[in-house]
């Protein structure tokens, strides 16, 4: 088990509080909850007084069991009285010390005597005197964190400096300098901090990743220096923050079509998210067709890339139909030149006619379940190491598709296979529901309004066989395809997603999946045309 106990707090209002140490815990929260990292997190309410930190804090410790990891953080203040360091909380009072904050050595005690295996301590403070935070300063005092209570005693201290330098909170990142840094580098920025490329950010990616991070900036910003974060202590073995591919072992189960679903690693609040491991394939959709007796779907049918000479550009052409040519036409490839609403249409087939009146829906999914299958996140970074990296191989600058990736060579460590690389996949259109507005009246009126006004169109995913995925985005619009949802390329397919029931899963896997973060329904269900 994966378990973290987080807090922050911008300190008593009569000490010059900070700005953003509550939102560096909270960010921080999310991505250790994050399926990348896939931590069980624990953290203390807004206004909880310092009494009830300690007593959650000790609870989260005692849960811990052996052959756990443990990671314990604090964003805030910290005061150093006679060499004693002590976290500052909302309404600490600095002459009552013992009564009203959260001494770092009762913080100690309790990761050392942690059954967990290995265990990280993260200290996002400075020593803070009675008169702090002038311009964004987290400390004044001049005495090394080394030279207080902490000692290597099999864990790890992360700490925002070495010696009291001055750590910030940068007002332009909203967020406290490393407090940022880790968490671009357990997200947006994964594969850049990964720097042995082993898919994972381990405690020495980390250090190497913050000090690179902390010299550019003291680089550009020579006036606004700050600390490279210190790594102090010692573990039994290699600590890793992100699990990579080794601690969630993908589910697979048959679905009606023929499909393979394989579990998505994420909390399942109302139910478990599932994807197709594969694009739907030739002989997939042709059992559609031959199911269809009123001529609504057909044969595929759309454009192959032709491609250009220094005289002519390169151009779509058809009419082109795939199941006619022996380059495209193998059962086991992917169906291309279809439509969004062919694709629609091949989902309402599956959750009608074959799920016969089974509760499970089949879907296109959402963008955003794409993105948490490729990526293990719904905020997955552009930079192209992030997806070259995630499999073996890709099959991409290619005249063809291939057959669906059955080898593992192209499935990714969440399971799903061809993910980017063979063939474009269609990703439903939804519309984010943001929030009752002022000025439309009701909610039923701000929904109409952001329908007609700030609707979030279909997109497509993954790359395809023709492109040079190293240079080529895997994220488009479908505003930006020539014919829009009635595109038909022939590098142009998709796959399948569902919500199952918990009850259909067995108990251990619901136990791991309870781990992970929740996915917050943030997207209406209704898919929409353009």
């Amino acid at each position: 088990m994966r378990r973290a106990f987080v807090m922050g707090s911008n300190g008593p209002a009569d000490l010059g509080p900070l700005e953003f140490a509550r939102l560096d815990a909270e960010s921080f929260a999310r991505v250790l909850s994050s399926p990348r990292c896939g931590f069980r997190v624990t953290m203390p309410e807004a206004g909880a007084n310092a009494f009830a930190v300690r007593q959650l804090l000790y609870e989260a410790v005692e849960e811990c069991e052996a052959g756990d990891t443990f990671l314990c953080y604090f964003s805030g203040h910290g005061f150093l009285e006679r060499g004693s360091l002590f976290l500052l909380w909302d309404d600490s009072d600095v002459g009552r010390l013992l009564s009203s904050t959260v001494p770092v050595a009762d913080l100690l005690q309790a990761v050392k005597i942690c059954p967990a295996e290995n265990k990280l301590l993260i200290l996002d403070c400075c020593h803070a005197g009675a008169v702090v935070n002038m311009g964004g300063w987290k400390n004044s005092a001049e005495v090394p964190v080394s030279e207080t209570e902490i000692r290597p005693e099999n864990h790890l201290v992360l700490m925002a400096s070495n010696r009291l330098e001055r750590a910030r909170e940068l007002r332009w990142l909203r967020a406290s300098f490393m407090t940022k840094s880790i968490a671009a580098a357990l997200g947006e920025r994964f594969a850049d901090a990964d720097l042995d490329g082993d898919n994972r950010i381990s405690i020495g990616d980390l250090r190497r990743w913050l000090e690179s991070q902390a010299k550019r900036h003291n680089k550009d910003h020579p006036d606004h220096p700050v600390p490279v974060p210190f790594l102090f202590g010692q573990s039994k073995g290699e600590y890793y923050l992100t699990t990579g591919g080794g601690d969630w072992e993908p589910y697979e189960l048959p679905w009606a079509d023929g499909s393979t679903m394989v579990v998505l690693p994420r909390h399942p609040r109302g139910g478990v998210l599932c994807l197709s491991k594969h694009p739907i394939t030739n002989a997939q959709y042709r059992r559609f067709v031959d199911a269809t007796d009123d001529g609504a779907i057909v044969e595929p049918e759309g454009k192959r890339f032709v491609r250009g000479t220094a005289e002519a550009p390169g151009r779509w052409e058809g009419p082109f139909y795939p199941w006619r040519d022996d380059a495209f036409n193998h059962p086991d490839m992917p169906v291309v030149c279809v439509s969004y609403d062919d694709a629609l249409a091949y989902c309402e087939w599956v959750s009608k006619d074959l799920m016969r009146g089974r509760r499970s829906a089949t879907l296109l999914p959402t963008a955003q379940v794409w993105d948490l299958a490729e990526f293990g996140t719904e905020f997955p970074t552009r930079n192209p190491s992030s997806w070259l990296g995630g499999t073996r191989a890709i099959h991409h600058r290619a005249s063809a598709p291939a057959s669906v990736d059955r080898t593992g060579e192209r499935t990714n460590a969440r399971g799903f296979a061809d993910m980017v690389g063979n063939v474009w996949e269609w990703c439903r259109g939804t519309i984010r529901f943001i929030g009752k507005a002022k000025g439309y009246g009701s909610e039923e009126g701000y929904e109409a309004a952001l329908r007609e006004k700030l609707k979030y169109k279909p997109e497509i995913r993954g790359g395809g066989f023709m492109d040079d995925l190293s240079r080529t985005e895997i994220f488009l619009e479908a505003s930006r395809l020539p014919q829009r949802t009635n595109t038909r390329h022939a590098d142009l397919g998709f796959r399948i997603s569902t919500e199952l029931d918990t009850y259909k899963l067995p108990e251990h896997v619901l136990d791991l999946l309870s781990t992970f973060k929740e996915y917050e329904p943030i997207y209406l269900e209704e898919p929409i045309a353009e």
